[in-house]
């Protein structure tokens, strides 16, 4: 019996990793075209230059690649004649690399969740309720004989999410360029000036002095529930945003920093894009 746990354990610890080895970007040019500066609101859809090399962690793409995992496993046990049928996963919903990117952004959340995030379908759930209810013979097809290595997790590890594959360290390093820009954006003049006055905003509004948004949502979301008063001062914070400019402006702040990281990374960056393209080229297989 405690076997049997140890190797559930395994196996769901191995479908996670399996799951969190993704990164990678957009099958466009390996140096994008001059990237657009958003005129009005913004949607919190259109990219910053170097998400372009990272698509395979948005949520939605990344889900797809869940998807696949998935259908691959099932496919690599059912070959071993063992019935295999993983739960269906709920895609996310509304998410991408740059939601909350510089803070609450969104009124109608703002309005219904103050500063938490709206509610998701957790999936974790459901597969770890799937590795209670697997055979000893489908645990020693997953993970090799008592658990030595070469089972379909191996497989599926080598074959679709390319593990062995040095380029990961490629895009682990776009993704930390990525999220570079974020903070090194706040010294930049133009950036400390709206900042500011989205501080103004918020305080006038209602009577809270915050420096940084994300100081605005600590200060509310370590407490149980979101209360009128938080949902109020979330209001007042989106709402400062658009009024200043401070998401448009942190944008075309952030894009021109990534644009010179692009610059100063052409070989990096072409390594990311060709080995993005593999991945989803393998993807799509399935």
């Amino acid at each position: 019996m405690g076997g049997g746990m140890r190797q559930s354990r395994r196996l769901f610890g191995s479908l996670l990793v399996l799951v969190f080895l993704l990164g990678c970007s957009e099958s466009q040019t390996a140096v994008p075209e001059e990237f657009p500066v958003v005129d009005g609101e913004w949607d919190g859809v259109t990219p910053l230059p170097l998400e372009l090399y990272l698509e395979i962690r948005e949520p939605q793409m990344a889900h797809f690649f869940d998807l696949a995992l998935d259908q691959a496993l099932m496919d690599c046990v059912t070959e071993a004649g063992q019935e295999f049928d993983i739960p269906t996963r709920t895609p996310p919903e509304n998410v991408s690399l740059t939601n909350r990117r510089y803070g609450l952004m969104n009124i109608e959340e703002a309005t219904t969740y103050g500063y938490r995030p709206p509610p998701q379908s957790d999936n974790s759930k459901a597969l770890v309720a799937f590795q209670q209810t697997l055979s000893s013979e489908v645990e020693s097809i997953l993970n090799g004989p008592e658990g030595s290595g070469g089972g379909c997790l191996d497989q599926v590890g080598v074959t679709l999410a390319l593990r062995d594959d040095p380029r990961w360290q490629d895009l682990a390093t776009v993704e930390e360029m990525f999220n570079s820009t974020l903070y090194s954006s706040v010294e930049e003049p133009v950036l400390v000036e709206a900042l500011q006055q989205w501080s103004d905003c918020v305080e006038k509004e209602v009577g809270l002095s915050f420096i940084h948004p994300s100081e605005a949502m600590a200060h509310f979301v370590s407490r149980e529930t979101a209360s009128e008063e938080e949902k109020i001062a979330a209001i007042a914070d989106v709402n400062c945003k658009y009024q200043v400019g401070l998401i448009e402006t942190w944008q075309a702040v952030e894009t021109e920093l990534q644009q010179v990281l692009i610059d100063e990374n052409h070989e990096l960056l072409e390594r990311a894009h060709a080995f993005n393209s593999a991945l989803i080229d393998l993807m799509d297989h399935y």
